[in-house]
């Protein structure tokens, strides 16, 4: 089960490839099956994915939200306010 909260609930101490990891290794997923770079490309992250995750606006780091939900490769993804601040593009 992946879950994205409607609350912007991050760590802005760490950047978006580091809160990934550490979110993928909350799930106890191996270093060499990781996703991070494929994930943070599929969310348009690619550009920002090592700076700290306060630098952000809103709708990428509701992108970041998605991203973290998916680190651990979830069947059912709940989500709450997807939309809520996330850029149009």
């Amino acid at each position: 089960l992946g879950v994205v909260p409607q609350e912007l609930v991050l760590d802005t101490f760490f950047t978006v490839r580091q809160a990934l990891d550490m979110h993928a290794g909350y799930y106890a997923v191996p270093k060499e099956k990781r996703r991070t770079q494929e994930i943070i490309h599929a969310m348009g992250l690619t550009d920002k994915a090592d700076i700290s995750s306060r630098r952000l606006s809103g709708g990428m780091r509701r992108r970041l939200l998605v991203a973290k939900a998916l680190v651990h490769n979830p069947r059912v993804l709940v989500l709450d306010e997807p939309t809520a601040g996330v850029d149009v593009e």
